[in-house]
C-alpha cells in the first residue's frame, strides 16, 4: 500500500472501537442480479437494547433480500453499501472499499419500478469507493472518495435528470474527498490533500460547478485535521474535522465555529452523514469508530443523544428522524423522532428491532482489515412507507410497508 494511503488509514482510525481484478461494465440497464426471495422476519436480538431513555414501540414488519449489487467484484470488501440515496425513480447505491483500494466502482442503482439493479449509462468512477450522494437543484453529486489515479486532482461526479455522468477532475492535490455542499450558488467540498510529502486536511469552494476550484485555509499551519463532513444551516457551510473541531464558512471568509462537542475534538473523532431535522442538523459518526452517539447542533447550541447501540446513519423523512444502529452480527435498530423538543433520548422511540442474520450468508468480509464491519446494518432510505437498508456485507433489503 502506498506509505500515504497507510498514514491516512492510521490517522482515521486512531481511535478505532475495535471494530468488529477490475472487471469490465455490463451495458446500460442491464441488471446485475434477479429479484429472489423470501421475506425474513425480524426476530428479538440477543445483543445489549438501546439507551434506558429510548421507549421501545416495535411496529410488524419482514425484510426482504433484494440482492447484492456490488458482487461484479471478486472481494467482498467491495460489495458493502455504505449509502443510499433515492433520486426520482432510483436508488443509488455507495460502495467500494479505499481501505483496500477495491476500485473503480460502477454506478449503480435500484430501479424501484422493474425492482433490478442497472449500471447506470454503464458509467465507471475512477475511485477505489463512493461513500455518499448529495442531491442539489435536481442534481446527483458524488465526491470522489479516493482516485484511482496519481493525486494531482481529486474528482466529482454529476449527474443531471436526463443527461450522462460527468466527471470533474478538479480538486487540486486531493487524496480523498469526502463530502460537497451546496451554499447559494457555489459548491463546497472537503477533504484531504498531499503537498510536498504532508497529508493534511483541506476545504476547496467553487463557483462554476465544480470545474475549477479555489483553496480554503491553510489547515497545514492551523493545526487541522481532515475535513469529512459537510452541511449547510442558516447560509452558512460548516465542515467538520477529525479531531479538531468546525470551521463556517459565510461565502466570503472562513472561521472557527463551535458546532460539535468536546467528545469529538479527541484524536480520530468525527462524523460523516448528516441530515437536517426542525431546524436543527444531526451529525452520524464515520462507521468505522463503532461510536452509539448522534450530534446536534441548531445554528447556536449542540446537544447529544446517545442511543446504546454504534450509529450508522441517520436520515429525515416526511415520517420524522430516522436513526440506524447496527452491530457487525447484523443485528441493529431502527429508531424514529417526530420531534426535538426535549433534545435527548426522550425525542426518540425504538420503532424496529433489526435481526439481518440470512442463510446462507455471504461470504465474511474478513476481520483482520481495519474497519471490518461484518453484517451491519449501514445505510437507510425511506420510500413509500418501507424501508430500505444496505448491509456492510453488500446485501440490499427492503421491509414490508409500515406506518410509523
Amino acid at each position: 500500500m502506498i506509505q500515504w494511503e497507510l498514514y491516512t488509514i492510521l490517522l482515521l482510525l486512531f481511535s478505532l472501537a475495535a471494530c468488529t481484478s477490475l472487471l469490465p461494465p455490463l451495458p446500460a440497464e442491464t441488471p446485475t442480479s434477479a429479484l429472489p426471495t423470501p421475506a425474513v422476519p425480524v426476530i428479538p436480538s440477543a445483543s445489549p437494547g438501546p439507551s434506558p431513555g429510548i421507549r421501545s414501540r416495535p411496529v410488524s414488519v419482514e425484510f426482504e433480500l433484494i440482492g447484492t449489487p456490488a458482487d461484479y467484484h471478486p472481494n467482498p470488501r467491495h460489495w458493502g453499501l455504505w449509502d443510499l440515496q433515492r433520486w426520482h425513480n432510483r436508488i443509488y447505491l455507495a460502495h467500494g472499499d479505499w481501505m483496500e483500494n477495491t476500485g473503480p466502482v460502477h454506478l449503480i442503482y435500484l430501479n424501484l419500478e422493474t425492482g433490478q439493479f442497472v449500471r447506470d449509462d454503464g458509467f465507471v468512477a475512477d475511485e477505489e469507493a463512493l461513500e455518499i450522494f448529495r442531491v442539489f437543484n435536481d442534481t446527483l453529486y458524488a465526491p470522489g472518495t479516493d482516485a484511482t489515479e496519481d493525486w494531482g486532482l481529486g474528482n466529482l461526479y454529476l449527474k443531471s435528470w436526463g443527461h450522462s455522468w460527468l466527471k470533474r477532475r478538479s480538486i487540486p492535490s486531493a487524496i480523498h474527498v469526502w463530502d460537497v455542499a451546496q451554499l447559494g450558488r457555489s459548491l463546497v467540498a472537503v477533504g484531504r490533500v498531499s503537498k510536498d510529502n504532508f497529508a493534511f486536511g483541506a476545504v476547496w469552494v467553487s463557483s462554476d460547478n465544480g470545474q475549477s476550484w479555489q483553496d480554503g485555509p491553510d489547515f497545514q499551519n492551523a493545526g487541522y485535521g481532515d475535513a469529512t463532513s459537510l452541511f449547510v444551516l442558516a447560509n452558512r457551510a460548516y465542515a467538520t474535522t477529525v479531531g479538531t473541531g468546525c470551521l463556517a464558512f459565510d461565502g466570503d471568509k472562513w472561521e472557527e465555529a463551535d458546532c460539535v462537542p468536546s467528545s469529538l475534538l479527541e484524536p480520530g473523532a468525527h462524523v460523516h452523514k448528516n441530515a437536517w431535522f426542525k431546524g436543527a442538523i444531526a451529525m452520524a459518526p464515520y462507521r468505522c469508530l463503532n461510536d452509539t452517539h448522534l450530534y446536534f447542533f441548531d445554528g447556536n447550541s449542540r446537544w447529544t443523544v446517545d442511543f446504546g447501540e454504534p450509529v450508522r446513519d441517520v436520515l429525515s423523512t416526511d415520517k420524522g428522524l430516522m436513526v440506524l444502529s447496527g452491530f457487525p452480527t447484523g443485528e441493529g435498530s431502527i429508531f424514529r423522532a417526530a420531534s426535538l423538543a426535549s433534545r435527548s433520548e426522550e425525542d426518540f422511540v425504538q420503532l424496529i428491532r433489526l435481526d439481518l442474520k440470512v442463510e446462507p450468508m455471504p461470504a465474511e468480509p474478513g476481520t483482520e482489515q481495519p474497519c471490518s464491519l461484518g453484517h451491519a446494518p449501514q445505510s437507510l432510505e425511506f420510500l413509500d412507507n418501507q424501508f430500505y437498508i444496505g448491509l456492510a456485507d453488500g446485501r440490499l433489503l427492503r421491509s414490508t410497508e409500515i406506518t410509523p
